[in-house]
């Protein structure tokens, strides 16, 4: 994998210009450089890179699934209790943070 120490890669007129005539687009470059496979000179996508990123990704999806309404009380960076949170109680703790929000403006 390519290292972007900075995070933005600069494009050079040419690239541009190569990207334009290629029907590339730029957002597409950022993609290749984090998960491609590094070769002589920069970054080639391979069919591999796609699919384990994909498998990542669905595996991530799937968590989502499992973590979804859950809540974790925190103390500081401490993890007091983790328990599932109904619609009720959702709603009661998001009510806090509107009240939060209108003190706050």
């Amino acid at each position: 994998m390519l290292e972007v120490h900075d995070e933005s890669l600069i494009l050079s007129k040419h690239a541009i210009e190569r990207l334009q005539q290629r029907g590339v687009p730029a957002t597409h470059i950022e993609l290749i450089a984090r998960i491609g496979t590094e070769v002589e000179g920069g970054v080639l996508m391979l069919g591999k890179d796609c699919d384990a990123r994909m498998r990542e990704l669905r595996r991530e999806m799937q968590l989502l699934e499992k973590v979804r309404g859950k809540r974790v009380v925190l103390k500081g960076n401490h993890v007091i209790t983790v328990y599932h949170a109904d619609q009720k109680k959702e709603r009661k703790l998001l009510r806090g943070i509107e009240k939060r929000n209108l003190y706050a403006s």
